[in-house]
Parts: structure tokens; C-alpha cells; sequence
């Protein structure tokens, strides 16, 4: 990846936590940032959103041990093929960014984009050769400022379009932005890719369809968010009425309902949300919770607890087999998912 010491964003950013925990390439709120100073700047730039093709079914199949693995061993692969000409960040799941600099003429990045396909397809991983297939390809969005789009919004709508239009076309390959051709496609909400305030107000809307009953609206929802962040399980239990949704991903099998009165333990009667990296958090706080965990193979979870005037309250749960570090942006669409859960319910009741 590119030596960003001497570009001036970076000289600005404390660098201890700039990286994705697990792929070690700057994390979502970084590389964001970096595009955001650049259009600031009125700098001309090429943003290529990456998606790595059907890495679910790796995840599903595999587990998610080796699903981390891979995604490890290619974002390492896209870093060190991006070289000089750009930097790469995580925006999630198996989303990359790369953010290429001064280059926007068709014909540079076209060969840029071609070459880091050809290496992913390319790529052979002999020390898993008796445990996964080794076929990986990826499928790019490619959009250049200004050319393409002269605002953020515009920017990433496009972008999404583009990538979106890889994947119908069969994935492993990249599509670069043409109004002529792309202005037109339609983007399915579980493909594009939200800003924070963006997505709270895709929930909100779809929140407040009242051509849907209350649980369908809230059983597309989390199943919506289950997707889009990549989660194995997510559940809403109610304290009056004992209602519960459970939303599994793959083959895992649904998670057993928690005692609410473990989630005291961990200072949810003081505190909004909890969120747990890993299960060891729970070590001094909660033996019992942790014991649920380990019986479930639960390794990282938030848990939000959300009450309105007349004291009902509903508890969130989102858990991964994996540990992961909880983004803000995270914590506060689980925060919002929650309030919107309580706040429906009671109307639904009157």
C-alpha cells in the first residue's frame, strides 16, 4: 500500500487507530475521512469499492475462523498489488475501499483494476488446499472524482451502481462508472452502501410502512442488518410480552433466549448498551452470561436496553462467533434499531 506519511490527512490522524483490527488496512471511519478530505480538497482521486464473491458461502460452509483467514491473506494481497498507487480500507463484512490519487484517465484505471483481479483470481493458498477451494475472485465498483460525480453522495451512489453492475454481470471483474450505461440501475438496499445518517433513514422509512404488520416490518428489518453487517445472530426480546425475533445467518442454529437479569451484571441497569469484543470481557463482570457464550460459541455481542415514559423495555442482542471491535456507527444503528422496536410496539398496542 502506498506511504501515506507524507500525505497530509494521515499526518493529522493518530495512527494507533487507524486500522481494521483484522485486516490490518485502515478502517472504515479512516479511509471515509481520507475521501471526504480529498473532495475538501478538490483533489481528483479514483474510488473503487471491492466486494470478494461468495464469501458467505465460505463463512457458511467453513466457518468463520478460515473466513477471517481469508480475508486477512487477500486484503494483505490488494495492499501490497495497490503499491504506490493508492491506499485500501475496510468498510466491512468482506468490503474494501481503495482510494487511488491523481489518477482518473479510463485507460490508467483500467489497468489498475484489471491487475488486481487478475492476482485475486490467481491467487492459490497451498497451506489450505485439504480444508477450502482455491478459487477467490473479487467484483469492483470503480468512480472518479470529479469526473464521475462532483459530491460525496454522488460519489458512492455511482460507485454502488458500478459494482452492482459487476455482480449481475457474473462477478470477477470491475465496471467503471458510465452515465450511459449505469445512471439507470437500481441498487437493492442489502447491495448499496449507507452513510451512518443515510441508513438510520432507510430504517425509519421502512420502519413506518404501514401496508406491513409490526413483526414482518421488524423480521425484514433484521434480517436486512443481519446482512448488511455480516452478523450471525440477531435477536429483539420484549419484557412485557415476552416477544422475541430471532435472525440467523447460514446453518447456525438459533440462539437460546438469555435471562434479562444477567444483563445487570454486565451494567445495562445503568447503562444504554454493552459491547463486548470478546466473550474474556465478561470474565469479572459475569460468570453466567459468559457460560451462555461459551455454550452458544458466541464470542463478541452488543446488547442495547431500550425504555420509554411508561417503563417497557426491550433488550437488543447482536452476537458474532468471532470477535470483533464495535464501530460507533455500529453501536448507534443498534441503538436506533432498539428505540424504533420500543416505540412501534407500543403503538401497535394502543
Amino acid at each position: 500500500m502506498k506511504d501515506v506519511s507524507k500525505i497530509p490527512y494521515f499526518q493529522n490522524i493518530n495512527m494507533e487507530y487507524a486500522y481494521d483490527p483484522l485486516t490490518k488496512v485502515f478502517n472504515k471511519e479512516i479511509i471515509i475521512g481520507y475521501i471526504k478530505h480529498l473532495i475538501d480538497d478538490n483533489a481528483t482521486f479514483t474510488v473503487c469499492i471491492c466486494d470478494l464473491d461468495n464469501f458467505k458461502e465460505i463463512n457458511d460452509s467453513k466457518g468463520h475462523q478460515i473466513g477471517d483467514m481469508v480475508l486477512q491473506t487477500i486484503s494483505q494481497k490488494l495492499s501490497d498489488e495497490l503499491n504506490d498507487y493508492g491506499v485500501i480500507g475496510r468498510f466491512g463484512g468482506d468490503e474494501f475501499i481503495f482510494v487511488i490519487e491523481d489518477i482518473v484517465d479510463y485507460d490508467s484505471v483500467w489497468k489498475i483494476n484489471n491487475k488486481l483481479c487478475l492476482t485475486i483470481s490467481g491467487m492459490t493458498m497451498p497451506q489450505w488446499e485439504n480444508v477450502i477451494d482455491n478459487n477467490f475472485t473479487i467484483t469492483v465498483g470503480v468512480t472518479r472524482f470529479p469526473i464521475d460525480a462532483d459530491d460525496y453522495d454522488l460519489l458512492f451512489e455511482n460507485a454502488d451502481r458500478a459494482l452492482y453492475r459487476g455482480k449481475n454481470k457474473g462477478r470477477n471483474c470491475f465496471v467503471i462508472y458510465n452515465e450511459a450505461l449505469h445512471a439507470n440501475v437500481k441498487i437493492k438496499p442489502s447491495n448499496k452502501i449507507f452513510e451512518t445518517e443515510q441508513l438510520i433513514d432507510y430504517i425509519f422509512t421502512e420502519l413506518s410502512n404501514p401496508k406491513k404488520k409490526f413483526n414482518l416490518r421488524f423480521n425484514d428489518m433484521l434480517e436486512f442488518i443481519a446482512h448488511y453487517y455480516t452478523l450471525d445472530y440477531i435477536t429483539i426480546s420484549d419484557s412485557e410480552r415476552f416477544y422475541h425475533i430471532n435472525y440467523k445467518q447460514g446453518s447456525n442454529p438459533v440462539p437460546k433466549l438469555i435471562p434479562v437479569e444477567l444483563f445487570d451484571e454486565i451494567g445495562l441497569n445503568e447503562n444504554t448498551l454493552v459491547a463486548l469484543n470478546n466473550r474474556m470481557h465478561l470474565e469479572a463482570a459475569s460468570q453466567r452470561l459468559q457460560n451462555y457464550f461459551v455454550e452458544q460459541d458466541i464470542n463478541a455481542s452488543v446488547i442495547v436496553k431500550c425504555t420509554t415514559k411508561t417503563k417497557k423495555y426491550a433488550y437488543l442482542r447482536v452476537d458474532l462467533l468471532r470477535e470483533r471491535v464495535w464501530t460507533r456507527e455500529e453501536k448507534i444503528v443498534f441503538m436506533t434499531l432498539a428505540k424504533l422496536y420500543v416505540l412501534y410496539s407500543e403503538m401497535e398496542d394502543k
